[in-house]
């Protein structure tokens, strides 16, 4: 079974449209609880393709597993019915990122807080903090 930080190399064939495919490294970013009780688990894909996407975590030197994190393909995979092997374990720093970012993406935006009515959730990376695009700062939610 698969642990919170784990990065996994998995298949993630089949796939339709823009979902990311084929055997690849990922991120796991559902709790362990979940990965136990519902024997699946929440994973982001790692591609070495980085063009500066807000949404991106870069791996560092700590890691062998080398390209980003792209937190926007968040997909929940059955791991009993998909090829896959624990790689390493990623530093907790790079995982908060990812999670944080996770967050910004499904949090409950009050129209208030909507920018000009059509970006809802927009998320930029500044001094490490997760920021909207009106502002406010999103901190940890870990």
């Amino acid at each position: 079974m698969v642990n919170q930080g784990d990065i996994i190399k998995i298949d993630f064939n089949p796939q339709l449209g823009h979902e990311t495919a084929g055997y690849r490294p990922a991120l796991v970013v559902s709790t362990d609880v979940y990965n136990q009780r519902t024997r699946m688990a929440m994973v982001c894909p790692i591609t070495n393709t980085d063009n500066q996407f807000p949404l991106h975590v870069s791996l560092d030197s700590r890691t062998k597993t080398t390209g980003v994190v792209m937190c926007e393909h968040l997909r929940s995979v059955d791991l009993a019915k998909r090829n896959y092997r624990i790689i390493e374990k990623a530093p907790v720093d790079l995982l908060e990122r990812a999670v944080d970012i996770i967050y910004a993406e499904m949090e409950i935006i009050k129209p208030s807080q909507t920018l000009n009515n059509s970006v809802s959730a927009s998320i930029i990376e500044e001094n490490d903090e997760i920021l909207d695009l009106t502002g406010q700062d999103r901190g940890k939610h870990i």
